[in-house]
């Protein structure tokens, strides 16, 4: 991150904000950078803010007064939040407002449950030059957000702004990934706390290559427990830094992350939780951090057995690799799930071969997904990609955007010397954005829907509109 822009974009939107009369405090990183170190985290890479939910609205009336200083809405996150981006630097902005859990207040903010009340009343502090607000008792907030060791520097390049280690494939011992699971699964079942692999750890244990290969995304190994034992997880740390495991972070927020390392094998701690009703009756059936999935994969574990070794896996493995990472790639050997460039030739390289494919919905690499999440497109629903000679106006495409793919509906296209160029429609409604035709992958042509059990089609405009009609928050399908 370039710390002069950086700075630069915080005073002017602060500016823009001050003058609207929206209130905003620095929060995740950002707060931590100002509280610790009175700076930037160097190796942070954006910057973070938080607004109440009830301004919502205002934020996003003043796009117009944003475009007109340069800050480009990349995508909104529904009422999560939205990222803003200028001279190359992005900006999260996340909407906080109180709410109750299992009967208890609690604090929504993005994606996250804060369980203290830190923002009732804001503080402030001198940042970068400048007067900012931060949530109330900030030390507080940090020790709950990141653990007890939320004030330790690290100067390695390679974490990230709340002290995450980041391990490229050459740095990783992939003989270590088994013995730290060795050690981690003895210490658990002592304990009778179960648990599972998660994600890429558990594709690598169902393809045979765990231990045998670096990670997929080359930093950690990824269990899942249940969240009713998160605060017992907690409590047995101190008996894991004697067996020589060091915290990372230990945030008391529910359902975040415990973050571990073991001889330099890094392990990420997910919790598994059942939804309350207003997600079971979009058919979540659990919910582990931000995704949802619609089948039970965690009332029990199964169990593979890599290089002698009986490992724990979610219930109907397949399946969960399936809804997660789609049927077409995850089995594939050059699969990386969170390498964009590396999605990209590969959705490329099978849609060259087999001329079509099915791509979820949830899928980690495509944004707006959770603008799908309603009661007809509740989890686990795709799309049918389908390779075509020409992009045609009106039709919704997979498209390369900024090295990215996208869902996306094309509502005009030129000529430009000779290279015909499309403009794509956006789901927040912001201006065109132009790219060239060759960097459409496919046409969508329809959507699988698990709950009514058939394809809705997208390549006609009266389905569209009958479609429409039926799912009104599918709004980039609008010409």
């Amino acid at each position: 991150m370039d710390k002069q822009v950086a700075a630069a974009n915080l005073r002017l939107l602060g500016e823009i904000l001050d003058r609207e009369g929206i209130p905003f405090w620095l929060a995740w990183g950002t707060c931590l950078g100002a509280i610790r170190d009175n700076d930037i985290i160097s190796h942070d890479y954006d910057m973070d803010l938080e607004v109440f939910a009830r301004d919502r609205k205002r934020l996003l009336a003043l796009k117009q007064t944003l475009n007109d200083q340069q800050f480009q809405i990349l995508y909104p996150w529904g009422n999560i939040g939205l990222k803003l981006r200028r001279t190359g630097e992005d900006i999260d902005i996340f909407f906080c407002k109180p709410g109750k859990r299992n009967g208890k207040p609690v604090w929504l903010t993005g994606n996250e449950i804060i369980g203290e009340d830190f923002f009732s009343r804001l503080e402030t502090v001198n940042f970068l030059g400048q007067e900012y607000r931060v949530p109330q008792r900030p030390q507080a907030y940090l020790r709950y957000v990141y653990g007890d060791d939320w004030s330790k520097k690290n100067t390695d390049p390679n974490y990230w702004s709340d002290g995450v280690v980041l391990r490229s494939d050459e740095e990783a011992d992939r003989t270590q990934t088994l013995k730290t699971l060795r050690v981690l699964k003895h210490y658990l079942e002592k304990r009778s706390i179960p648990f599972c692999l998660l994600g890429h750890s558990c594709r690598a244990a169902v393809m045979g290559i765990l231990g045998e290969s670096a990670q997929s995304d080359g930093e950690s190994l990824v269990v899942g427990m249940y969240g009713s034992n998160q605060a017992m997880v907690l409590e047995e740390l101190p008996d894991l830094l004697n067996l020589g495991f060091t915290t990372q972070r230990a945030s008391y927020m529910p359902g975040s992350m415990t973050q571990l390392l073991y001889e330099g094998q890094q392990i990420q701690v997910k919790y598994l939780f059942v939804p309350e009703f207003g997600e079971r009756i979009k058919n979540c059936r659990w919910i582990c951090r931000w995704e949802r999935f619609p089948v039970d994969f965690f009332s029990r574990f199964d169990s593979v057995e890599v290089q002698g070794e009986t490992l724990p896996i979610p219930r109907r493995a397949n399946e969960y690799l399936d809804y997660l990472y789609g049927t077409d790639f995850w089995r594939h050997p050059d699969f990386m799930p969170h390498s964009e460039s590396t999605q990209v030739e590969l959705v490329k390289q099978i849609l060259g071969e087999r001329q079509q494919l099915e791509l979820p919905v949830k899928e980690p690499w495509l944004p707006y997904r959770h603008r799908l999440d309603n009661m007809l497109i509740p989890y686990g629903d795709t799309l049918l990609i389908k390779v075509v000679e020409e992009a045609l106006v009106g039709m919704v495409v997979l498209v390369v955007v900024n090295e990215r793919l996208e869902v996306r509906r094309i509502v005009e296209s030129i000529k430009d010397k000779g290279r015909l160029n499309v403009g794509l429609g956006d789901l927040s409604g912001s201006p065109l954005e132009w790219v060239a035709a060759s960097n459409v992958l496919g046409q969508a042509v329809g959507l699988r829907s698990r709950r009514l059990r058939c394809t809705l089609p997208l390549q006609s405009k009266a389905a569209i509109t009958v479609l429409q009609a039926l799912l009104p928050v599918v709004r980039y399908l609008k010409k």
